[in-house]
């Protein structure tokens, strides 16, 4: 017996495994971050984030448009949240940070 979709909004679907566990699967599901190292410290952004209902420190990144490489949506997503430009970056790999809970894979680069 396949997962049941109890929601389809947008871009996602709230689905139900067979044990009734709640998951979300994303149409854009693709996401960057990038790990900026400056001189002995590693930069990261402090943003809100609503399902927590807190203020996080985080690496900067963010969602891949479409017809956008990985590499363009890490150099995008870091000049928006930090306003700093960079250099060569180095695709470290990917993960997928909450598999238990959505199909998204984050893309990590590095710079420094």
């Amino acid at each position: 017996m396949g997962d049941k979709t109890l929601i389809s909004l947008s871009g996602m679907n709230l689905k139900e495994d067979s044990f009734k566990r709640p998951y979300f699967e994303l149409e854009e599901f693709q996401g960057v971050v990038m790990l900026a190292k400056e001189n002995d410290s590693l930069l990261l952004i402090e943003q809100y984030r609503g399902p927590v209902n807190s203020t996080v420190w985080q690496l900067p990144g963010g969602g891949v448009k479409k017809g956008e490489d990985l590499e363009q949506a890490v150099r995008r997503e870091f000049l928006e949240e930090t306003g700093y430009t960079c250099g060569s970056v180095h695709f470290l790999g990917t993960l997928q940070p909450a598999s238990w809970r959505t199909n998204e894979i984050t893309h990590v680069f590095f710079y420094g």
